[in-house]
Parts: C-alpha cells; structure tokens; sequence
C-alpha cells in the first residue's frame, strides 16, 4: 500500500509539473508547499537569477522537514554567503539530467564543483532506492522550462576530496584504526581508485577487544589484515543501500550481517553483525569523484576462528575489559581545503562519533600532552570532563615550552597557583569560532575574570587574551576545543592604570600620567591599547626633556595620549603597515618582521615592543623601548 501512494505522488508531482513546464525552475518550486525553505536559501545566496536563466539546469530539491532536521551549526555556517552559496550550487547540475539517467555510480559535475554521486539499491521487495551523495531521492523528473527538478528528502554538503585513509586521518577518533591500516598495508588500497565501503571502528571500539588481542593484532600482519577486510566490501553503500537481514560478502570472504531497527531514514539503527553504526554516513571522495564511503561503529566486528586460519592465530579468550591507552595519538591535520570553516563545522556533523569524545579525550587525541598532565596535577581534569557544557583554550606543548623560567617554576611548584591559571583558561559555556566576537569578554572557570575575545581582520587572526588561536572548533561531546599558541598570563585583573601602578619598569611613566592627570581615563571602560614607554625609553630622551614635560601639562598630555589608541590589539592583530590612529588623532605605523623559527618583531614609529604585553580588565599595555613624540 505504502509503495502505491508513493507511486500516485510521483505521478502527481510529475504531472502537475508537466502542465507547468512553462515555468522556470523557481515558478515550479513556488508552486508547490513543501520548498519555502530551498527558495529562501537560494535567494539569500544570490541564485534565483542564475536558476531563472536559460538554463538548462537539474536541481535536487531539498523540501522543508530536510532542513528542519538540519543540526544548530550547519544553519550558523549558512551564515556566511559564501559557503551558503557552495552548498545550494551543490544541489544544480547544468543540463536536463532525466531520472533515466540517473543510473548506479554515475557521477555528475554540480554548479558548486564537486562530483554528486548517483547509487541505485534494492529495497527488501526489490524496489529501488535511488540516493545522491547517499541521500534519498523522492520523487522525479520534474519539468520546467529551463530543467528538470529531483526532490531529495535530506540535504547535500560539498566535501574536500581525500580518500577514505586521508578522511579518517582529519579525525579525531580513528587514530589506532589508522596505525593498524598502516601496518597492514591496507592504508594504500583505501587511497586507491577501486571503491570500497568500509566500516571504522573507533578508537573506543579498539579499546573494548582484549589488551592481549590488540598486542597480536599489531604484531600479525596476516590476522590485522583478515580483521580489516572484514570491515569492508567493493562498491559504495549508503545508509539507504541497507535493510533487515541484507548479507553482503566482505572483502575478506565471510559475510556481514546487516539488521535496521526502525523505519528507514535518519531515526533508524543500524547494525552489522554486532556493530552498530555511530553518527551519519561519511562519503569520501578521490580526485574530486566519490568513489569510496565509510561508516563509523562502535564496537569491532568479531572475527571468527575461520575468518583467521590463514594467519594461523585466534583472539585469545580474555574478555576483561582493559582501560589501558593504547599509547597512539591521532596526527590532527594542519590546514583543510578552501571550504575550512565549513568543514571545521560540517565534518564533526557528518559523522559524530568526535562528539563522543569529553573535552579531556579530545585534548588527549590533539597531543596537548603539557595541558592535560597539568590539569591532573591541579585536579581540574574531573571538572572538566564533568562538565554538560564547556570550552577549552588550550595552550600546545610548544606554549608551555615559551613560558619564562620563573613563571614555569611557579606553576610546578605551587598547586594553587596552577589552577588559578588553568580555570583561567576554559569557560563553563560552549563558544564555537562561528560564535566569538571582537572584544567579547567570556566569563572562565577561575571566578571573577574575564578572557577577552579578539577578532582581527588584518591578520586574519582570533586571539584569547592575545594569544593566536591555531586550532579551533575541536568538538567534544560536552564543548569545544580552541588550540592557542601562547599560555594565558598573566590574566587581566586591574585597569590600564593599575597595571601601570603595579609594573615597577613603568615608574616614570606613572608619575607622569598623574602629572597629567590621565589615571582616571585610564580607569575608563576603553578599551584601549596603550604603547606604554619604559623607564629606560624615557633615560633615552635628550637631557632636560623629560623635566620640561612634567612642568607643561598641555605638552604632556599630548604626549601621552600620543601613545593610547582606541580598541585592543596584540602583536597578533598588528599587520606590516598597519595604521592605528591616536588619542589625539594622529597615526601610529606599525612594523611586523618574522625570521622564520623566531617571534615576530612588531616595531610602532621607532619604538620597539619589548617584554610580555600586560592584559587589563579595560584593555592592554604593550611596553615599548622609546618614547613616541607626536609630529609637529
């Protein structure tokens, strides 16, 4: 019964959009409830022209419930038009592609530039189910007068183009999966060009075999192999492609056992002999064409004793669940392809077995080895793997390595000391990159103190309190993880002025800005940035002209506010060239020089900037070597 109503809708949906083939691709959607949606979003990316054009053209039309069941981040990426723009080209192939030509494994070029991916499977009563990218295609054939309109029941992403290896290894969960295709040889097949679907256990799933199996499996080629292949098979199947009680033959010979709990679609379980399938299907592609796909389990599929008899060994029968870290660490990727803030967003969506991961697995899997021994030693880890919601700005090992001598000293030697540090350093709210703003102060963990958020064009640069974010958007199942490049102090606790007060190399400067009377302004909201001479800059000055200053305020305001700019930047934010505009009007220039394997030198006018800049609850003091005279 279910089959002809769903036959009678596509024939009603192709009939009525013969009788209205008249009309262009945009008319024919507008006729019909079920894509307010698509249209609102092909409008906000600027294609209702283009798909308005002479055309022809072949849309996969998503209808509404695709984008409803779409999660929160995927509608803030839609934010940014550009990447709105690439997922809704996604879905337009130039030229009339009709459903008979839509025939298993072909590939079609999309407006965006990514290959689609046709499959057609058999249901369990032999119909067919026709997908593209592996989701379902509802209903054909279409008519406009520029092309032909496919309803599709879930909505395509475009995706970067490694094989599966090179996708497996952009993730944060499959790091003892790819040391066993690495050892086993198999990580070249997987890059090859024959297509495969393969099954991926996570690490977790690794960790639930017994310690002694995962010993041998390591040091058996053969077994490590047979175990692998039976993860797999030829061809790509997506969800779609499975029912209750399908058996496909694995690449190792034995069968797999496929069961689906539910009708089909997004809600269903699905399991494969005793697995069961985590998170959304990942395609893969190679060379810009789809041509392998994974899923990801929770658990390894057992082997049995004949699946192993050409290497000669069994799983040994301990079945003692072991919490031993298998001792392999991802290597997290350090660039992705020009879409990197979608995929930073879309892969962890895609295939959510990351999110299984705390906080605390994540920074294990990105190699912060440094962050997570000192959380230990200051009993932080509990509260934060604890935690419902959370982000982590969390320095690399290369951070800790910069901290000065006697900072570090103290961090070793006085507990207390740091946690203070460390809760400075995470927030018991979830901020994605997509949700920081400039100067955005973020509540963290040590009470009382606020991080600053900065956002700098220039440079193309986020920082935390200054310090560059290299790596962000590191989900975890309770928050996120944001790699910073510099540790987080010292952690702003007084106004501009007050750190003035507390610096002991900026005594002059601080009886000046009293002589001024400019204490009070510096106690303002700000923020600002204020280029704060030393007490050697100041001996630099020619003889009698610091007395001469501290005897004319006018001139000494205009000095001083010479030396203060409106807003925050850290040498991170500071481009070569770059112009900040003063207190009293006139331009500030800044100089940035790198040596590669040194820190860059940030020179502003002739001043250099010399020591650690000093975070204030209203801004930040970077100290300078010379003092600035305004012109004229």
């Amino acid at each position: 019964m279910a089959y002809k109503i769903f036959f009678l809708a596509l024939g009603l949906f192709t009939a009525i959009c013969a009788v209205r083939s008249q009309n262009d691709i945009i008319d024919v959607l507008r006729d019909f409830q079920e894509f307010k949606t698509l249209l609102q979003l092909i409008q906000e990316a600027n294609l209702t022209d283009t798909l308005r054009g002479k055309g022809p053209f072949t849309i996969f039309a998503p209808v509404d419930k695709a984008f409803v069941e779409l999660p929160e981040e995927a509608w803030k990426m839609f934010r940014d038009v550009n990447i709105l723009r690439q997922v809704m080209s996604h879905h337009v192939v130039p030229g009339n592609v009709m459903s008979s030509e839509l025939r298993n494994n072909v590939l079609l070029p999309s407006a965006e530039g990514q290959n689609i991916r046709i499959n057609v499977y058999l249901n369990a009563t032999g119909g067919k189910v026709l997908t593209a990218n592996g989701c379902p295609i509802t209903k054909t054939d279409g008519k406009a007068s520029n092309g032909v309109i496919h309803v599709m029941s879930e909505v395509m992403f475009p995706l970067p183009g490694p094989s599966i290896t090179e996708t497996l290894s952009h993730m944060q969960n499959f790091s003892f999966l790819l040391t066993a295709l690495q050892k086993s040889d198999l990580a070249g097949t997987l890059s090859g060009d024959d297509t495969y679907t393969f099954f991926a256990p996570t690490n977790e799933a690794f960790d639930k075999l017994p310690l002694a199996y995962l010993e041998m499996l390591l040091t058996t080629k053969m077994a490590l192999s047979d175990l692998l292949e039976f993860h797999m098979f030829y061809d790509v199947s997506f969800r779609p492609a499975f029912y209750d009680g399908l058996k496909i033959s694995s690449l190792q010979g034995p069968f797999l056992t496929f069961k689906v709990e539910g009708p089909p679609g997004p809600t269903a379980k699905y399991s494969v002999n005793n697995a069961t399938f985590l998170g959304l299907q990942q395609p893969a592609n190679l060379c810009n064409f789809l041509l392998q796909g994974f899923h990801c389990l929770h658990i390894v599929i057992n082997l049995s004793a004949t699946c192993l008899k050409k290497s000669g060994t069994r799983p040994p029968q301990d079945t003692t669940d072991s919490s031993k870290d298998a001792g392999l660490t991802s290597q997290l990727f350090d660039s992705l392809p020009l879409i990197m803030k979608f995929l930073l967003v879309l892969l962890p969506l895609l295939c959510t077995v990351s999110a299984k991961q705390n906080v605390l697995d994540v920074m294990r899997s990105l190699q912060l080895r440094s962050l997570v021994q000192l959380l230990e030693v200051a009993d932080l880890s509990p509260t934060l793997e604890d935690a419902d919601s959370c982000t982590v700005f969390a320095p690399s090992d290369d951070a800790f390595a910069k901290v000065p001598a006697g900072i570090k000293q103290q961090l070793l030697s006085n507990p207390l000391f740091l946690r203070e540090v460390l809760a400075f350093h995470a927030s018991n709210k979830e901020y994605m990159s997509t949700d920081l703003k400039n100067n955005q102060l973020i509540e963290t963990l040590l009470k009382g103190f606020m991080m600053r958020i900065n956002i700098y064009p220039s440079t193309n640069t986020i920082t935390a309190d200054g310090s560059p974010v290299s790596k962000p958007d590191n989900k975890a199942s309770n928050g996120v993880v944001h790699v910073v490049d510099q540790v987080l102090y010292p952690f702003p606790s007084l106004s501009v002025d007050g750190e003035i007060n507390n610096n002991k190399n900026l005594s002059v400067l601080k009886e000046a800005i009293d002589k001024a009377g400019l204490g009070s302004a510096l106690d303002g909201d700000g923020p600002f940035t204020l280029f704060a001479p030393t007490d050697d800059a100041f001996k630099k000055l020619p003889n009698g002209t610091l007395p001469s200053l501290l005897k004319n305020v006018t001139a000494l305001t205009e000095v001083l506010t010479y030396h203060v700019v409106s807003g925050v930047y850290y040498k991170a934010g500071l481009g070569d060239g770059e112009q900040l505009t003063t207190l009293q009007k006139e331009k500030l220039v800044c100089y940035v020089s790198a040596k590669p394997g040194s820190e860059p030198q940030v020179m502003i006018n002739s001043a250099k900037t010399v020591g650690l800049p000093i975070p204030a609850v209203n801004g930040v003091v970077q100290m300078i070597d010379t003092v600035l005279i305004p012109p004229n």
